[in-house]
C-alpha cells in the first residue's frame, strides 16, 4: 500500500515537473524573440548602433551598445 503511494508521489512530482518545463521553455522561447526584435533594432539599417540616421548622441549609443552586449552575453550563456 505504502508503495503505491509513494509511486504516485513520484509520478505527480514528474508531471508537475514536465510542466515547469513547457513553462520554461515557452517562457525562454518568448525571451529569445524579444532579445531578437532589440537586437535587430539597435543594428539595422538606420539603428542607433550602425549609421545613427536618427543622432543619437555618443553616451546614448554607449549606453545602447552596453544592452547590445548584454544580449550577445545571453546567446554565449555567459550570465
Amino acid at each position: 500500500m505504502k508503495k503505491n503511494y509513494h509511486n504516485r508521489q513520484h509520478l505527480e512530482l514528474i508531471g508537475k515537473q514536465q510542466l515547469e518545463i513547457e513553462h520554461l521553455k515557452i517562457r525562454l522561447r518568448w525571451a529569445n524573440e524579444d532579445k531578437q526584435k532589440i537586437t535587430s533594432a539597435l543594428i539595422c539599417i538606420g539603428g542607433p548602433l550602425n549609421d545613427n540616421k536618427l543622432g543619437y548622441s555618443v553616451p546614448q549609443r554607449n549606453y545602447l551598445l552596453q544592452i547590445l552586449e548584454l544580449a550577445e552575453v545571453c546567446d554565449r550563456g555567459e550570465l
